[in-house]
């Protein structure tokens, strides 16, 4: 009986102890992730923003009233600082120094991120375009699901690229990108300014004179804009 008394004693005492020794250990605590302030901005997208009207302003600080540093234009881009993302004000996106321009601000309305553009379904009112972004030209023939073939017509042309290439049209704003579909991912090309309401791409990119528009009975039904698909969540 006493041997059973002192087991059980022993036993009591090594469980006493390993329970003050699991309360003593130190507990790894859970990481703090900075609050998500962008509206825009969600893990893993795209950090370009780029410039999504003819006069976007970036300012020294989170404020319109402040001093601005710099205006930029369509297409225009920088990148976002994600390390300030956690403390930005709502509505705001921070930007990293570029090429020797400093840091500032910029407000998401002005901008688009690279992976927030959608893919146009339907509408797309544009059938031909010869595009000229820099030393990139393409001659581009569209369906009005955006889906497309272009022929690269560039002085120095990718020689591993082929002749023709499938492409599909997206679109988040007033910005439309070609997306090149011969690696299976979103690959963009360039982002061209849509003339809003007008069912044109913006003269800069793409001449008037070499572009030809879908009838008005081939667009019977659509809006003025394109039609793209949801977003998810």
């Amino acid at each position: 009986m006493k041997v059973t008394t002192m087991l059980d004693s022993i036993l009591i005492r090594r469980i006493v102890l390993v329970v003050v020794l699991l309360m003593s250990w130190p507990v790894a605590s859970a990481p703090q992730y900075p609050p998500k302030r962008s509206a825009i901005l969600a893990p893993g997208q795209n950090t370009q923003a780029w410039m999504a009207a003819a006069d976007v302003k970036i300012y020294a600080s989170p404020d319109v009233t402040g001093p601005v540093l710099e205006s930029l234009s369509w297409t225009d881009r920088r990148s976002v600082d994600h390390a300030l993302l956690g403390v930005a004000p709502s509505g705001w996106l921070p930007l990293l120094p570029f090429d020797g321009r400093p840091a500032g601000w910029v407000r998401e309305e002005g901008v688009v991120l690279g992976d927030g553009m959608r893919r146009v379904i339907a509408c797309w009112p544009i059938k031909f375009a010869y595009i000229s972004i820099g030393d990139y030209a393409v001659r581009v023939q569209f369906n009005r699901n955006g889906t497309g073939v272009a022929v690269e017509e560039s002085d120095e042309p990718d020689p591993k690229a082929p002749d023709r290439e499938r492409i599909h049209v997206y679109m988040e704003k007033n910005l439309v990108a070609l997306v090149r579909l011969r690696t299976g991912k979103a690959d963009f090309v360039g982002f061209i300014p849509y003339e809003e309401g007008s069912r044109t791409l913006h003269e800069d990119m793409a001449s008037l004179e070499k572009q030809q528009k879908f009838s008005d009975a081939e667009l019977r039904g659509c809006g003025p804009q394109p039609m793209l698909r949801r977003k998810s969540g």
